[in-house]
């Protein structure tokens, strides 16, 4: 089978003709039908965050078709349209109660570490990890629910957004996108802030009544941002703390969705005396899963998805995503 490997960090990822895996006693083999591409998966280039094993196949979105079964999975057919979940914890493999993408024995992470992924005509995956993909749900949208929307509903969650609240999101991107509608569903109104003019257009066309602010390299609120009950940073580096922190009313809740490689310097007093509340935030759970697909399924939510790559393209599609010229999501089709 064709795929794309991670061979050497730091490097172009390498087109090769891989072995067709063989699912074991409790897996499925899956035709890859549409694949994402995040911000992760830069990092896992640079072997900066997770370092996986090389070579290794990347690939944490995806969804496909399944065409052979294990000799033990009995909860799927072949020719079920599906997607995983990625976390892959041993007591939900074992059928026990499990804390998903917080357990502290994660066996690894699909197409992050430990388990291939889906920059691959085909993969493996534990049938544990598997649900349906609804028919009405495209193959393209439903990989980025994987990681990209349930992200951005786990992070809403965590906030505790409620009915006419006001929240500010720094950062429009693919995972942004999805956390926009989640806000508007939730009844709570949003100010999106970027210095790409172009990425605040888009975002008033993914929910409604979305405020949008352009900012510039300073780390100055807008004059007109007004105070917010929670702010959602999906950059999370040095100057977007800046920036949030100066946006945060008193009681607020600020909330790190992205991360770079920034420390940051909270004051212990300011804390105190705002009442702030700092979180983080990690994927999302099965729970959070099932009920994103269930958004999607009813139409709730709409795509991400604004640029598409071939798998031979795939060094292309990276490079305009370190590139910042991937408007929302991007996907490869193997």
């Amino acid at each position: 089978m064709k795929a794309a490997a991670l061979t050497q960090f730091g490097k172009p990822l390498s087109i090769i003709d891989a072995p067709t895996p063989h699912p074991n006693d409790d897996e499925v083999l899956i035709r890859v039908r549409a694949c994402g591409i995040d911000g992760t998966d830069l990092k896992l280039c640079k072997g900066s965050g997770y370092a996986p094993k090389l070579p290794f196949i990347m690939g944490h979105e995806f969804t496909g078709e399944v065409v052979k079964l294990g000799p033990n999975v009995n909860d799927f057919a072949v020719g079920d349209r599906v997607l995983p979940y990625i976390f892959v914890s041993p007591l939900a493999r074992a059928g026990q109660k499990h804390r998903d993408q917080m357990d502290p024995d994660l066996m690894g992470v699909i197409g992050i570490d430990g388990f291939s992924g889906g920059y691959a005509e085909y993969v493996c995956v534990p049938a544990a990890q598997l649900f349906h993909l609804p028919q009405s749900v495209s193959w393209e949208d439903g990989a980025v629910l994987c990681d990209g929307a349930l992200t951005a509903y786990h992070a809403v969650d965590r906030a505790q957004i409620l009915p006419g609240q006001r929240v500010a999101m720094i950062g429009v991107g693919g995972v942004a996108a999805y956390a926009l509608q989640f806000v508007a569903l939730a009844g709570a109104e949003t100010l999106a802030l970027d210095r790409v003019q172009a990425k605040l257009d888009w975002a008033q066309t993914l929910a409604s009544g979305v405020r949008t602010s352009l900012v510039d390299a300073d780390t100055s609120p807008p004059s007109n941002a007004g105070l917010a009950d929670c702010v959602l940073d999906f950059v999370g580096n040095a100057a977007t703390f800046a920036l949030g922190r100066q946006l945060l009313d008193r009681n607020g809740r600020y909330v790190f969705v992205g991360y770079g490689e920034d420390s940051i310097t909270v004051s212990p007093k300011d804390m105190s005396r705002s009442q702030m509340t700092i979180l983080g935030t990690r994927g999302g759970s099965r729970d959070d899963l099932a009920a994103v697909i269930e958004l999607a399924a009813n139409e709730r939510i709409v795509s991400a998805v604004t640029d598409r790559y071939a798998l031979d393209d795939v060094n292309d599609a990276l490079q305009s995503l370190s590139q910042g010229q991937i408007l929302g999501r991007c996907v490869l089709r193997p």
